[in-house]
């Protein structure tokens, strides 16, 4: 072979890893069209380029165009049927967006391919979260926390699981210590908050507010401050969170029926009541908002709507007490 035939032939090797690596330089930078350019260059040049293919589904699923996401998932176990990173790309997207059982199939293929990949096993935990088997989720979140024991997202999903086995001390412990690697982290403020909410309520607050500060449209959040301040008596402020809570989601049962309930304890029963109306149509089969109506009725006199409210909520499976319009 010639010298030039020797260039030629290293080239067609060299070309596609160099269009991958700069494809990967600029999705690391958010700059996702000028990934994709890139990543199709590598794989206009070698059709089995799984790691170009690989990369350029998983700059589909950050933008949202889940559809072609899969099909390049698929494209990349096909070009190297070995390759356990592809199939973690299959698990992740069927548990996220597709069928959690075909999740399953794949990751455990990823992991017997690749077993220490730790994003195998981070997955394979948010996995049996899903199906409430939480303490084999924690089995592999740690595995996981080996390889990246300051990750500020794996460190909160440990505190969901522990959270979720009603570990609440094991559980603010992982919140506090991905609050120490992220102080803004919307989720672990807001999920520290839910578990001293009972301990420590002042705590609770400053929490969550840091949580919306870092994400305005975090709806839970909202949704959980407004709650607390509610429970405290200080309505006016609870009531701003709701709206904030319904201005992010109207179809959000919980912002309607906080709405209503606050503006009952400041007197405004006709407000309320179209967001009890919202509430009755979101979720007809929860019984809170027909309580809500009976207290509405009381406001304004009409004693056989209250009884006709307080029916309906009973069937539903309301416990009449008798301060129930001041709780």
């Amino acid at each position: 072979m010639t010298y030039y035939n020797k260039l030629r032939s290293s080239s067609k090797l060299l070309l596609p890893r160099v269009y991958n690596r700069i494809g990967m330089i600029l999705h690391d930078q958010k700059k996702y069209d000028s990934a994709l350019v890139y990543y199709q260059k590598a794989i206009d040049q070698n059709s089995q380029h799984y790691h170009a293919l690989r990369n350029k589904g998983l700059v589909f699923t950050e933008i949202g165009e889940q559809d072609s996401a899969i099909i390049y998932f698929q494209k990349c176990v096909e070009a190297k049927v070995d390759f356990g990173k592809g199939y973690h790309c299959l698990g992740f997207w069927n548990l996220d967006y597709g069928d959690p059982k075909k999740a399953k199939y794949y990751l455990d293929k990823s992991l017997k391919l690749e077993p220490e990949y730790l994003y195998t096993h981070w997955t394979l935990g948010r996995y049996f979260n899903h199906i409430g088997q939480y303490e084999t989720a924690l089995l592999h979140f740690f595995e996981a926390l080996k390889k990246k024991p300051n990750e500020p997202s794996l460190l909160n999903a440990i505190g969901n699981s522990y959270f979720a086995i009603n570990n609440k001390d094991s559980a603010e412990v992982y919140y506090r210590r991905s609050l120490k690697n992220d102080s803004i982290y919307h989720f672990a403020n807001r999920n520290l908050a839910l578990t001293i909410r009972d301990s420590d309520i002042d705590s609770a607050i400053y929490y969550l507010e840091k949580a919306i500060a870092s994400k305005p449209e975090y709806l839970n959040a909202h949704l959980l401050l407004a709650d607390i301040l509610y429970k405290k008596s200080l309505y006016n402020r609870a009531l701003e969170y709701y709206v904030q809570a319904y201005e992010i989601d109207h179809l959000e049962y919980y912002s309607n029926i906080g709405i209503a309930k606050t503006q009952i304890r400041l007197g405004k029963a006709q407000i309320a009541r179209k967001y009890l109306l919202n509430a009755s149509r979101l979720n007809p089969r929860i019984y809170d908002h027909w309580v809500e109506f009976a207290c509405v009725m009381k406001q304004l006199g009409k004693v056989d709507s209250v009884r006709h409210y307080e029916r309906k909520a009973i069937q539903k499976g309301w416990k009449k007490s008798a301060d129930y319009c001041q709780k």
